[in-house]
């Protein structure tokens, strides 16, 4: 690779000049600091068999350090410069084989960390006013002369009265700013220090695809523990099945919130009342099928008079909402819904420095529950198939999400989006199609003959090992070309610096720009933090004005 700088944007002039490792691997890093100044793929060369089985030669992906950082650039948030000497020379499919095993490094316990950072730091104040108080106390009842027995009781009881409002601090506590932004924080440390880089990586471009935002000032931007666990959710499944992961965001109340069906009641035809169609709508838009039918390559079927065939009617959507009824988080009744769970408290807890043991909290840190005197009992008819009436709301759930599941448009339209987040913004037919068939197989074979997946369509092992070790995804000849790769997001961009420059102790709470990296001035995108459902871009979006926007 060389790097040519009178052809070079200003901003990768800046970084070559900042870097002082050695000469061989400042070329190799130069590709991870470089933001949108080289593409990371290669062009695609027409259609080629499909098959699920790596080419033999891409074994040697490690032979060059250039080679090398291009990869875990792809396959990560970036390479650290221990990491390409080390790698470089050795197998990609056991580095791969590797980081699939890897435990996840989870979001929850670092919220819950810093709310009771936060929780200790408020009811220590509250006690540190108590104790100024009762010196203060003291004083008076000193200068009080002959009424000092009796005032001393008044203001013992006064003391009493102080001791439970101290109590009452502790366990009303209302979120500061490292609780409001404790998934942020969460998400900085694992991108960038997380062992598990491959799992965390796939994490966040499942984040852009089943979209939750805690951005607003709503239930989610003062619930931090809903946020950090349905992160968590992602996390935890993000190298297992799409269908397991699907059941699992549907349950999580972070999604119930942000797509209003959670405490979903059932219709009512004396007053009118339908279920909330929004869940229905966007699982099958963004989440799964999309709005017209697919072949395997990506590309939309049509009819006989070449119009795009969409993929469901308002009719499937009125039916599938019905499914998502009856769900509500796990504390009081469904009647009694609302965003505080205190109702349920039978007995008095005792009193917590930790915000995260808020009763608030609590439910929402679980899968929902249904409450099938609020389910839809009625038939539930979509996408030409049928639920019949009386089905329970679990197993209505269960059939409808194994239905959307088994649609056809699944694998090309969820693989084309998890190449743009890992490869290349505008992947050719070929691509697409050779990745979707790996997703509807569920295995891959690796470079040395090594198989990944377990059989089952839907395996994001075999899909993410599909992506990487593609053909079009290996060929160094695409460095050279504008057709091909892909402008990192900024969210991206920032953790390949940080982890090309070593960055070890990530304490974004010390960094009020890292708080809210949305604004314009700063990253322009904040993690788990996208304007809308649509994340930060349509699933079938591609750069206006680009040479890669132009390829057909």
């Amino acid at each position: 690779m060389i790097l040519r700088h009178e052809n070079t944007p200003a901003p990768c002039r800046r970084y070559s000049r900042i870097l002082s490792f050695r000469p061989h691997l400042k070329r190799a890093l130069y590709a991870t600091l470089a933001g949108g100044c080289l593409a990371f793929a290669s062009v695609g060369h027409g259609q080629r068999a499909l098959a699920q089985v790596a080419t033999p030669s891409h074994e040697s992906t490690f032979a060059e350090m250039d080679a090398t950082a291009r990869f875990l650039t792809q396959a990560t948030f970036g390479p650290r410069p221990d990491e390409v000497i080390a790698l470089t020379g050795s197998s990609p499919s056991q580095w791969l084989l590797a980081e699939f095993s890897k435990d996840p490094s989870l979001n929850l316990p670092i919220v819950a960390s810093y709310l009771e950072q936060q929780g200790n730091a408020a009811c220590n104040d509250q006690e540190g006013s108590d104790a100024e108080d009762e010196d203060l106390e003291d004083s008076e009842e000193d200068e009080e002369g002959e009424e000092e027995d009796e005032e001393g009781e008044e203001e013992d009881e006064e003391g009493e009265d102080t001791g439970e409002s101290g109590d009452e601090a502790c366990e009303e506590q209302e979120l500061g700013i490292d609780g409001v932004f404790a998934p942020n924080f969460a998400f900085w440390i694992n991108a960038i220090t997380g062992s598990d880089q491959v799992r965390q990586r796939m994490a966040f471009a499942l984040s852009e695809i089943m979209v939750i935002s805690n951005t607003g000032g709503e239930f989610l931007t003062d619930t931090p523990p809903a946020v950090a666990y349905y992160q968590d959710v992602l996390t935890t499944h993000a190298l297992g099945n799409y269908r397991d992961l699907l059941e699992a965001v549907t349950y999580s109340p972070a999604m119930g919130y942000y797509l209003t069906y959670l405490a979903n009641r059932k219709g009512d035809p004396v007053t009118g009342r339908v279920p909330d169609e929004n869940y229905a709508r966007e699982l099958m838009q963004l989440f799964t099928i999309g709005l017209v039918e697919l072949n395997m390559d990506g590309s939309s079927k049509t009819d006989i008079n070449g119009n795009a065939i969409e993929t469901y009617t308002n009719d499937d959507i009125t039916g599938l909402a019905r499914v998502f009824t009856g769900l509500a988080a796990q504390c009081n009744d469904f009647d009694d819904r609302s965003f505080s769970c205190e109702e349920d408290e039978e007995e008095d807890t005792e009193v917590t420095n930790s915000l995260i043991s808020n009763p608030d909290f609590l439910p929402y840190m679980e899968p929902m529950k249904m409450f099938e005197s609020q389910h839809s009992p009625l038939e539930k008819s979509f996408l030409g198939a049928t639920i019949p009436a009386g089905t329970n709301g679990i197993e209505s759930i269960t059939q409808a999400l194994d239905i959307i599941f088994d649609h056809p448009n699944v694998p090309p339209f969820v693989s084309r989006q998890l190449i743009q987040r890992f490869v290349t913004s505008h992947p050719s037919p070929a691509y697409i199609e050779r990745v979707a068939t790996a997703f509807a197989a569920g295995s891959y074979t690796l470079p040395d003959g090594m198989v990944v997946g377990d059989g089952r369509r839907g395996d994001l092992q075999a899909t993410l090992s599909a992506i990487l070790f593609d053909d079009d995804a290996r060929d160094m000849a695409s460095l050279s070309d504008d057709t091909f790769g892909k402008v990192r997001e900024p969210i991206i961009r920032f953790a390949n610096w940080a982890r090309a420059y070593n960055v070890s102790t990530v304490t974004p709470e010390f960094m009020p720009l890292l708080w809210n990296t949305g604004s314009p001035n700063l990253l322009g995108q904040q993690p788990y933090g996208a304007p809308s459902v649509f994340n930060f871009y349509r699933p079938g979006y591609v750069a206006p004005g680009t040479l890669t926007g132009a390829r057909d």
